[in-house]
């Protein structure tokens, strides 16, 4: 069996953090890359897409280049004018003459092409290349559905949104499989299609990083917010809540990059509780967690919700206490290990922070050590790619 798997996978290194990269969504591309080298070989094939902010925010063009995971994949890189919706276009035509030169070098095999996501490059020129080659392909859908109006994004990005939205509903539902991380995807795109669920994963990058777990002694509850930092992250929320609740004794530390990291900023000046770290790498980042009472997972969706943060899962790994939003199927699995925000307001959230700032500490510990035992044995990326190569075989 021979595997291209097409997606904005990039090692995590410094000179690959931009303001566009996705970290946990890169940690998930690293965790399922990484076991589908182990198991394949050099009979899977990694063809990557750059997180680079399109222009004038990012550079012009993105040239060509290669690079290796940490075990040995190679990487390969395409080049492309990096404008917003041309880029996108033009990854999908070099996408279909490299499927076509991968196809006729594996002619005697099984192919199969799996995508992360059907934007970039688009699913259509992906699938028409892999009718043309009789290859099958499969797609991870983690994230679908147009952004909510009040993150202001432009008009030029919403477009391209609203253009890929329409290629999701016509090409999901004749894909040869759909790798999920939220049931309700296959319900609106692709109604009584299989599909396999899986909701993330815990990679080595992670494990490698995780610490003893202690008994905290800190004094005033020490939360962490990282990732993107966006109002769908909860960012505003955050910053709302400790502008209304000037008694709440914690302190919030936001790690990463995002449309938010002005107002962050801006707010830190007046309220000594908050801080901005900046983009941290991964190594600096578990220092944070280390140190932390709380971790953040909030997701605050205007309609119909087709995410699952997988940083929830890396959150739980860590073995700190983790404050969520009820999306998806998150209270259903893991509600057991985690404080659930139903009231998604600055009351809400300072009510949930007032009652895990009540809990005793011991018990947040004894609480941490179930989390990332459960986490490490049942959600690490070499079970779940596992399950993912399984259903790729069944699935012909």
């Amino acid at each position: 069996m021979a595997v291209l798997f097409i997606s904005p996978l990039c090692p995590d290194r410094p000179e690959y953090h931009t303001k566009a990269l996705n970290r946990s969504g890169n940690n998930v591309l690293l965790g399922i890359a990484n076991r589908l080298y182990e198991v394949l070989g050099d009979d899977v094939e990694f063809l990557c897409t750059p997180c680079v902010p399109s222009y004038p925010n990012g550079k012009f063009w993105i040239e060509s280049k290669e690079d290796l995971l940490d075990n040995g994949g190679k990487l390969r890189f395409l080049p492309t004018l990096n404008v917003k919706i041309v880029k996108s276009k033009l990854w999908g035509i070099q996408s279909k003459r490299y499927i076509k030169e991968w196809a006729k070098r594996h002619k005697r095999e099984e192919r199969k092409v799996l995508i992360y996501n059907t934007y970039h490059p688009s699913v259509e020129d992906i699938y028409k290349a892999c009718e043309e080659t009789g290859s099958e392909l499969y797609a991870i859908l983690y994230d679908l559905g147009v952004p909510p109006k009040r993150l202001g994004l432009s008009k030029l990005t919403m477009l391209g949104y609203k253009m890929a939205e329409r290629q999701a509903f016509k090409y999901i539902p004749q894909l040869t499989g759909r790798i999920v991380i939220n049931e309700n995807i296959v319900r609106d795109y692709a109604p009584k299609k299989d599909f396999l669920l899986v909701d993330g994963g815990i990679n080595q990058h992670v494990s490698q990083m995780l610490f003893p777990l202690k008994e905290s002694t800190n004094q005033k509850l020490v939360c962490v917010c990282a990732g993107m930092l966006w109002d769908q992250n909860g960012t505003r929320l955050i910053l709302e809540t400790l502008k209304q609740n000037l008694d709440l004794k914690v302190i919030v530390q936001f790690a990463g990059n995002g449309i938010d990291v002005p107002m962050i900023k801006e707010a830190a000046k007046t309220d000594d509780r908050i801080q901005y770290l900046g983009m941290l790498t991964l190594d600096k980042l578990f220092k944070v967690y280390e140190q932390a009472d709380v971790l953040f997972n909030l997701r605050l969706e205007e309609e119909v919700d087709y995410h699952f943060p997988s940083k929830l899962l890396e959150c739980l790994a860590t073995g700190k206490h983790v404050i969520s939003t009820p999306v998806a199927h998150a209270e259903r699995d893991y509600g057991e290990y985690v404080s659930i925000l139903k009231d998604r307001t600055a009351s809400g959230l300072a009510y949930l922070l007032r009652e895990v700032e009540a809990k005793d500490k011991f018990d947040l510990y004894e609480q941490g050590v179930k989390a990332r035992e459960f986490m490490l044995r049942s959600r690490n990326w070499d079970i779940q790619t596992d399950r993912i190569l399984d259903y790729m075989k069944v699935n012909r």
